[in-house]
């Protein structure tokens, strides 16, 4: 993409550039309070945020503190403290606060100071994280003393202070990329990404081995090490652990109006263009979900080519792999297969072998399900009297577990289907579409089978326990299982018009697949189990929708 900020070369009236954000910042405010007022209503959120607070109150007094305390939970903070600075420096391809409004874009590609622009949106992005800091260390601070047996008085401004640094850190990240080019802002940013990454890791990684390794932190360096812990006020009842996320975030805020002080990043003014179009088109698809539409109102197509360009990847939606194309003569369900196929073909490796794992996965929890698992009575620990008779749900337990695995299975086999396909658009006969796109999903889940039940033997061999049912009956109940959730699946998403990635679709599905388990172990004819499967698949297979 072509377009940059120019460059801010003087200091043009900051009062003009106020008075322009406050005009185009009060009429979105303007127009979000008009379309609240006319879609939902004053009155519906103030009544909502009475029962909030109604609840909430209830709920702080029903807390009662536990017998048996909690252990310390000080390492498993650190632990996560180490993975967001993780996950911000991972992210530093694309800037946390982007230029979203049209007329700050525009006021952006100007002579302008870059702070002075961005001032705003930055505090508006700093204030939705201090507030969410807040409320999180509040309701910590409730909790602290009854599960864990910890005063932390001081959670909740240490953790707006952290949110306050995390903003700026990331920003920093971003700026200090190599992606950004040679320049003055960019190695300043990098070294001083660097050095608050230094600052930030050696404590919480010296309180991470410390609590998790050495079984909690002793002798005479404890104290100085949970007063250098930035999460320190998590567990510890002084404001002394506010001095270490205080210094972060203004060393953070500090460092970030120096890398605005002149000159936009390179890929900054670009970046925000396409960032804007794609959460307009997220917000669109919110909206329209909100008013009841079905289907899909945004092109994934489009979603993909802006995601490309975000990343400096242009033509990276262009195959760059093909299946080989069905013949002239080849029927509908064979090239809607191969249309299916080709889009998990075409997908990027890492995506795809992560696809290849989530459906073995998902395969063997259905194997497990349908009582190929290890059978818990095999188990001498386990005292057979104590245990439920075997049924449908093997490992995962009768016809609950069938349901939960049904559920993991139809949240995999959604990523399988392939593009979406528009019912009403297409002169497709329903079985030719329903079949064609569920055909690869079936071959490929089928084929997981083995390896799956390999590995659950493998599994009852270690664990010195027999299946939970025999071989043959399970093996078909597993297929059954398949073949319903996922046919389900597809036939429920095309004639409702909702996405197969969305819960309802695939709640139906695993609840379809589990019914007859559900129904029938309920009245006592569980025998009948596997008879009703299939016959409900066949129903399943031959309906027209």
């Amino acid at each position: 993409m072509s377009v940059r900020a120019a460059p801010a070369r003087g200091a043009t009236a900051p009062s003009a550039v106020a008075y322009l954000r406050r005009r185009t910042v009060g009429r979105a405010a303007d127009a979000y309070r008009r379309w609240i007022g006319r879609a939902v209503g004053w009155w519906t959120v103030l009544y909502l945020l009475f029962w909030v607070v109604v609840f909430a109150v209830a709920g702080v007094e029903s807390l009662a503190p536990l017998e048996r305390r909690l252990p310390h939970p000080g390492g498993l903070f650190a632990l996560a403290g180490l993975v967001a600075l993780l996950a911000a420096g991972l992210g530093g391809r694309t800037p946390p606060v982007i230029l979203d409004r049209r007329d700050l874009y525009r006021l952006g590609l100007g002579p302008q100071r870059p702070w002075h622009v961005l001032r705003w949106r930055w505090l508006v992005k700093q204030a939705s994280g201090v507030a969410a800091a807040l409320l999180l260390g509040g309701a910590w601070s409730l909790v602290a003393p009854a599960w864990f047996g910890l005063s932390a008085p001081y959670a909740a401004p240490a953790l707006a202070l952290l949110a306050w640094f995390l903003l700026g850190y990331r920003w920093l990240a971003y700026v200090g990329h190599p992606r950004q080019g040679p320049s003055a802002e960019r190695r300043f940013a990098g070294g001083a990404f660097g050095v608050l990454t230094a600052l930030t890791v050696m404590p919480l990684a010296g309180v991470a081995t410390a609590q998790l390794l050495l079984g909690g932190a002793s002798g005479p360096f404890a104290d100085p090490l949970s007063l250098l812990d930035p999460l320190g006020g998590l567990t510890r009842a002084t404001p002394l652990t506010l001095v270490v996320p205080a210094l972060l975030a203004l060393a953070s805020h500090l460092c970030v109006r120096r890398t605005l002080a002149h000159d936009w990043p390179p890929r900054f003014a670009p970046q925000s263009l396409v960032l804007s179009q794609v959460q307009a088109l997220r917000t669109f698809e919110l909206m329209a979900g909100l008013a009841g539409l079905g289907g899909r109102v945004a092109d994934e197509g489009e979603k993909r080519r802006l995601l490309d360009a975000l990343h400096d990847r242009p033509g990276a939606t262009r195959p760059r792999r093909s299946l080989p194309l069905p013949g002239r003569r080849a029927p509908q369900w064979l090239a809607l297969a191969w249309r299916t196929a080709s889009a998990l073909y075409r997908r990027p490796l890492l995506r795809l072998v992560g696809a290849l794992v989530a459906a073995a996965l998902a395969v063997t929890s259905l194997l497990g399900a349908s009582g190929l698992g290890p059978s818990l009575r095999g188990l001498a620990a386990t005292p057979a009297a104590d245990l439920p008779a075997a049924g449908m749900g093997g490992l995962l337990g009768d016809a609950f577990g069938v349901l939960l695995a049904g559920l993991f299975l139809a949240r995999v086999a959604a990523g399988l289907l392939g593009p979406a396909f528009e019912t009403g658009t297409r002169p497709v006969d329903p079985l030719t579409r329903a079949w064609g796109r569920a055909l690869p999903a079936l071959l490929l889940l089928t084929l997981l089978v083995a390896p799956a039940l390999l590995g659950l033997r493998w599994l009852a061999a270690q664990l010195g326990a027999p299946l939970a049912a025999e071989t043959l009956p399970g093996l078909i109940g597993a297929l059954t299982l398949v073949g319903l959730v996922v046919l389900s699946l597809e036939k429920y998403a095309s004639w409702s018009g909702a996405q197969a990635s969305r819960w309802e679709p695939q709640l139906v599905a695993a609840l379809l697949a589990a019914l007859p388990a559900l129904l029938l172990n309920a009245l006592g004819v569980g025998e009948w189990t596997l008879l009703t499967q299939l016959l409900l698949l066949g129903l399943v297979a031959i309906l027209p929708v």
